[in-house]
């Protein structure tokens, strides 16, 4: 028994954290057996390469423009409403996606279910913060990403397995069910942490005058753009398609080798985040990860080419460790959700066009132009952040 909670206290195994991981790894377990397939997805409902662009484009800025209004909920009505009344709303959002027989319909029921998502992230971020000590934040998202990359394992297998035998619509419907079980666990097993909500003021964005959290804004928008340009938008997938000559089943598996290279990359980020600091560790793994990306994009499918994708997905996700880490750090607790969620707004907006220029770079010139035009981003956003420490 001593052993079990020495385990939970290593890792900031805390209840929220337990309970958030485990639905968040559920549901996308169901999501990434479909979604990493999304661009080829969106192509064979009658979408061209400029149009997959731009629905990702979309994509990005719908899970933006809602996350401000979430943080003042958040901080209005407490932690636990903005999460769990979104995941009941996601049932019949993805059963309508997968009935959908156009990508313009595909891509509504999507930009919603985006909105929503966009909605609970500041709650998410702020009840994994407020659930352990400062000092093992960066344990506890780790943890968090942990379970993401655990389920961007398994997803892309199951689906490598299962789309060529049944197709996308069952795999889309198997996520509305996913859904709904997640609710459920959700409303029995998270509790609130901010018991004292605050009225909903915009006086405490203010803050974001002061010179440290500029410069943060500036790398977090940055940083929105590589992710887009790189692993979460859809150069990966099209470029391994056409440029590499793999099928779907092969992409998947691609993706899944990444995800298991970020479970490994979760746990060291959370430990490395709570030892170097967040900045330090933003830093160091986003360069890492648009220096491999473009160097995977250049050799292909050879060993050392997986070897630099595995290297490529763990600079990522030690990067977003560090990212939640350091937001919460410059942020104080009464109006953390409001502040995240303006964060949020004004990154996801400003980045959103990342991918609609990715796919024009793209057809003007080549298949790898959007991962180095991620390096020149990550190159800057490591100069922006050395000026939080400067500016603190």
């Amino acid at each position: 028994m001593i052993t079990i909670q020495r385990v939970r206290d290593a890792l900031a195994l805390e209840r929220n954290v337990l309970v958030l991981s485990g639905t968040v790894f559920l549901i996308l377990t169901s999501l990434f057996s479909w979604y990493l397939l999304l661009p080829l997805y969106f192509r064979e409902l009658g979408a061209n390469d400029a149009e997959v662009g731009l629905a990702y484009s979309l994509l990005t800025m719908s899970f933006a423009v809602m996350q401000f209004a979430g943080g003042l909920l958040a901080d209005r009505y407490g932690r636990k409403l903005p999460i769990i009344l979104p995941t009941l709303i996601f049932v019949p959002l993805y059963a309508l996606a997968g009935l959908a027989q156009s990508w313009v319909a595909l891509l509504v029921a999507l930009l919603a279910i985006n909105s929503l998502s966009a909605i609970q992230s500041p709650a998410f971020i702020s009840i994994m913060a407020e659930s352990v000590p400062e000092e093992r934040r960066g344990m506890a998202f780790g943890v968090f990403e942990f379970a993401i990359s655990l389920a961007a394992t398994i997803g892309p297998a199951l689906g490598a397995a299962l789309v060529s035998r049944f197709g996308m619509r069952p795999l889309i419907y198997s996520t509305a069910v996913m859904a709904l079980l997640c609710a459920i666990l959700r409303t029995v097993g998270l509790h609130e942490t901010s018991h004292r909500p605050s009225p909903i003021e915009l006086a405490s964005l203010k803050q974001l005058r002061q010179p440290r959290l500029r410069w943060f804004l500036l790398a977090a928008i940055l940083l929105v753009c590589i992710y887009n340009w790189t692993l979460w938008g859809p150069f990966v997938s099209l470029h391994a398609e056409d440029a590499l000559g793999l099928s779907k089943p092969q992409i998947n598996n691609l993706f899944a080798v990444g995800g298991l290279a970020c479970m490994v990359a979760s746990l060291l980020g959370g430990h490395s985040a709570s030892r170097f600091g967040g900045r330090n560790l933003l830093i160091a793994a986003g360069l890492g990860h648009v220096v491999t990306m473009v160097f995977w994009a250049l050799v292909g499918t050879s060993p050392l080419g997986l070897a630099l994708f595995v290297i490529t997905n763990m600079g990522l996700q030690m990067a977003i460790i560090a990212y939640n880490t350091l937001l919460t750090q410059l942020t104080p607790r009464e109006s953390r959700g409001a502040i995240v969620g303006l964060v949020g707004t004004v990154t996801g907006v400003m980045g959103g066009i990342a991918p609609t220029v990715g796919a024009y770079l793209r057809d003007d010139f080549g298949s790898t132009a959007s991962f180095w035009i991620a390096l020149l981003a990550g190159l800057a956003m490591a100069v922006f952040l050395r000026k939080v420490r400067s500016s603190a």
